[in-house]
């Protein structure tokens, strides 16, 4: 099973570039446990709903920007490896000890979870993931699927993002792609999952008859046919 929890109203200071936005963290099972990706803000509520699931075993920061409460999750869960961008110990020397997401998955979840590290937007350095047991792609910053959102503030700044109530990534994305050729084949390497779902950080789930073409579609600027 997968689960997608939105946490929108815990998180209220999440903003970029001054715009507010809501956040999603994922969880997946797998033999022996669960994996976290984009840990958000950490309740006792939250806590026991996640206890109820099954045990944290794998806790990741997807990228440079999903870490902001990581070390609660650390501390609620100790026993869980922790597995972030190499990058991000630049600003968080704290995470030193951690594990760092490469190329390849680790030996902690690699039966049930697939990952691609996403190369060409060091802005970013985010790695994408693929639960194997329910065909979904985990995506974190490089797409997103804004369908709802309360203030118009917000829904104005996704719009001039260009991507508002639009699957793909925004016009951010693209500006600060520095190495095309380097993207374009991790694209093509995720690609070669069989995935029927992706997931956001931010927006809502996506699903359609066809999601890899959609993806495809969604960088056609990077990808041909």
């Amino acid at each position: 099973e997968i689960y997608t929890l939105s946490l929108h109203d815990a998180l209220p200071i999440l903003r970029f570039v001054g715009i507010p936005m809501r956040a999603n963290t994922t969880i997946a099972s797998m033999d022996g446990g669960l994996f976290v990706c984009s840990p958000g803000a950490l309740s006792d509520e939250l806590k026991r709903a996640i206890d109820a699931i099954g045990e944290v075993r794998v806790i990741a920061a997807p990228n440079r920007f999903h870490h902001l409460f990581i070390n609660e999750w650390r501390e609620a869960f100790p026993d869980a490896s922790v597995h972030v961008p190499k990058s991000l110990v630049s600003k968080r020397a704290d995470l030193g000890d951690c594990h760092f997401l490469g190329d390849e998955a680790h030996p902690d979840y690699a039966d049930a979870i697939g990952q691609q590290r996403m190369h060409g937007l060091p802005m970013l350095d985010e790695t994408w993931f693929f639960h194997r047991p329910s065909k979904t792609l985990i995506n974190s910053d490089l797409m997103h699927n804004m369908h709802d959102e309360s203030s118009a503030f917000a829904r104005s700044g996704w719009w001039m993002m260009g991507a508002w109530k639009r699957f793909g990534p925004s016009r951010v994305e693209r500006w600060c792609t520095r190495d095309k050729p380097a993207l374009t084949a991790s694209l093509e390497s995720a690609l070669e999952w069989k995935f029927e779902r992706a997931l956001v950080a931010h927006g809502d789930v996506f699903e359609s008859p066809d999601p890899r073409a959609d993806v495809r579609a969604a960088w056609g600027w990077l990808l041909k046919d």
